[in-house]
């Protein structure tokens, strides 16, 4: 950034002295100023001073006459190391032991707090660590990383459910997981410190970079206050507050049009694509209500609730001698739907009431009959006329009729002389408890995994690399719970896994034929005829095709006209001219300082002559009139010393090698 700023800003004063050199009475000042510009700017050292740090620090910026000062800062300026991570895995357990930080809790260059862990750590997670004993799993100790009020950072005692994406790297889930993924593992351990710290620090602070050597891994950072007061206008914003620019990467990533490019054979050029897929599992919880389980369809009847896990079915009419007859059968009937069987803990017949006989049937099964027993679907066994109002509790269970799913008839039949009725009531207990079903899996990988040409390049599980580049790094994910909540329903669950990012490499067969194409070039090359005409060349060609409508190959004839040959130019005329200017150049590094002896120098120009004649503007000088110019030796050598510059002034490979 800094040379990018520093070419703008003296652009600007080539600029000014371009446009003031134009009127000559503005001359003289025009190269005194010129003149304090290269006072400042003479070399790398003096823009590094006079121009890069008042933009990236505090410090105030000068006028090129020194008359005046002012901040000129476009950044936050960053501090130096302000945590360092020392993470050494111990070569028999496998454990991390040393685990040492150090940290600059005020960002004034000094180290002035450390912590150890009391432990070696046996796992790490992304928000913390867990401590066991060494080369075991046992005793462990879980631990998240957080700061206390003066902002140092440390691990503290939490519970595991706390900890996310944990990974085991002792020698109890194999060996040398700590030594064979290093990098990894002081890059997560460090990465959640350097998070703690910013976020949890007195000075509000935001990670600017980090460097990983092994075993230790620093960060620097930028201090949030110290950008408040900045007003930094566009792109260069970003520079200072990069927090705050958009996630452009994940954005594009998004896209599914981007992500069919990017995956596609043509974006790297070989006869492979990438597939992203994913694994997730699913604990299903099956939650119903009272009123899910079984509802009124038709007839004469009705359903309510009588408790919290209680149905009340009511059957027939509800009333009194609303029938009359001389040993008359009455019949009434009233439809439910069992929509959930499974639901229905239990069913009775609780009351029945009637005047003077009565059978009540479900689905054409007799579940009751009174005042005595009644069967078949004659007449009653005695006198019809009892002169009684019967008003039962039966007591009778017919759960299984109702622990098939569909629709329930129940009939109630009532023998009557005078007059007379018929209705019942019935209780149904049903089963309201969450219920926990089993795994689901939702499996976009199935394809790819059973594919022979796919090969599975990475695999990170619940956060843990599990395969990098094709290889497996050891490492494995600890069983971590979750809570599912499903409406009112709520259930913890552990598991090894929950979810699977993997990327798989497939070769794949060309996805383009062009071997049609190819044939029917060689068939109407080999084809052509060619005959003299009057001034032109006649012939003629048969074309091989696929009719794309029928499929079938076609033939065609076709015929080639060739005008005679057009006479070329022996070249285009050119001429070569001088034209001088102010010698203020720039480099693409910086500005070009050199002694010299004025401040002019000429450009060199080519130019397309026009009926032969050089167009000359005003100040240049014609150096070569115009014809057919040939620069290909000038062209020749200057590419020569070009390539002879790239190469090794020694012999760094240890075997001499020639120049050509």
């Amino acid at each position: 950034m800094k040379r990018e700023l520093a070419v703008i800003c003296l652009l600007g004063i080539v600029a000014i002295q371009q446009e003031t050199s134009a009127d000559p009475a503005n001359a003289a000042r025009g190269r005194a100023a010129a003149a304090n510009a290269m006072a400042n700017f003479n070399s790398q050292e003096a823009v590094e001073q006079n121009l890069m740090d008042p933009m990236m620090s505090d410090a105030n910026m000068n006028t090129l006459d020194g008359s005046m000062s002012f901040s000129a800062q476009l950044a936050c300026e960053e501090s130096g190391t302000f945590l360092e991570v020392l993470a050494v895995p111990a070569g028999t357990t496998g454990d991390i032991d040393p685990f040492l930080i150090t940290q600059d809790t005020d960002l004034d260059g000094i180290m002035d707090h450390m912590w150890e862990a009391p432990r070696p750590i046996s796992g790490v997670c992304a928000n913390g660590a867990i401590a066991c004993n060494p080369g075991t799993w046992d005793n462990c100790d879980y631990m998240r990383w957080g700061t206390d009020a003066g902002g140092r950072v440390a691990l503290i005692d939490t519970i595991r459910e706390n900890l996310g994406a944990c990974y085991c790297i002792n020698s109890f889930c194999g060996d040398v997981l700590a030594i064979t993924n290093h990098t990894k593992v002081l890059s997560d351990l460090g990465g959640g410190a350097a998070a703690a710290a910013a976020s949890g620090g007195r000075e509000g602070l935001v990670v600017s970079s980090s460097e990983v050597t092994l075993p230790v891994a620093r960060y620097k950072a930028n201090k949030v206050a110290a950008c408040a007061g900045l007003t930094v206008p566009g792109l260069v914003n970003y520079r200072a507050m990069p927090w705050q620019l958009d996630d452009a990467a994940g954005t594009a990533a998004a896209d599914p049009i981007y992500q069919t490019l990017m995956t596609s054979r043509l974006a790297d050029g070989s006869d492979t694509t990438v597939h992203e897929c994913s694994i997730d599992r699913e604990i299903p919880i099956d939650e119903t209500t009272i009123n899910e389980i079984i509802e009124y369809t038709s007839g004469e009847g009705a359903i309510t609730p009588c408790g919290p896990d209680c149905l009340n079915l009511v059957i027939g009419r509800v009333g009194q001698d609303y029938w009359r007859g001389s040993c008359t059968s009455f019949r009434s009937d009233v439809t439910f739907n069992v929509l959930r069987p499974d639901r229905v803990r239990s069913a009775r017949l609780v009351q029945a009431v009637w005047d003077d006989w009565i059978q009540i049937r479900l689905n054409s099964t007799l579940i009751y009959s009174g005042p005595n027993t009644w069967t078949g679907w004659g007449g009653p066994p005695g006198a019809c006329e009892l002169r009684t109002d019967w008003n039962r509790n039966p007591n009778v269970f017919f759960t299984s009729l109702l622990q098939t799913a569909g629709n329930k008839k129940f009939d109630v039949r009532v023998m009557v002389a005078g007059g007379g009725e018929g209705y019942a009531r019935a209780q149904v207990r049903v089963d309201l408890e969450c219920r926990q079903l089993a795994d689901q899996f939702v499996n976009s990988c199935n394809g790819l995994g059973a594919n022979p040409s796919c090969t599975l390049r990475e695999e990170v599980i619940d956060g843990v690399v599990t395969i990098d580049d094709f290889q497996p790094t050891g490492l494995s994910p600890l069983a971590s719970t979750v809570t599912i909540n499903e409406g009112a329903c709520s259930v913890t669950e552990t598991r090894y896994w929950w979810h699977v990012d993997r990327v798989f490499v497939c070769e794949e067969e060309p996805a383009w034929d062009l071997s049609e194409a190819i044939d029917r070039n060689a068939h109407v090359q080999g084809s052509v005829t060619s005959a003299e005409g009057s001034g032109t060349l006649i012939g003629g060609y048969e074309d091989r095709w696929i009719n794309p409508e029928t499929g079938d190959v076609e033939f065609r004839i076709g015929d080639i006209t060739i005008p005679d040959d057009v006479a070329d130019l022996e070249c285009t005329p050119m001429c070569k001219t001088r034209r001088p200017r102010y010698a203020t150049d720039l480099g693409g590094a910086r500005p070009v300082v050199m002694p010299r002896s004025d401040d002019e120098t000429n450009d060199v120009l080519y130019k397309e002559c026009v009926n032969d004649v050089c167009e000359l503007e005003a100040g240049e000088v014609l150096v070569t009139p115009c014809g057919c110019s040939n620069e290909f030796i000038n062209a020749t050598l200057f590419m020569s010393m070009i390539r002879t510059a790239g190469g090794d002034m020694v012999c760094s490979s240890g075997v001499p090698a020639n120049m050509d």
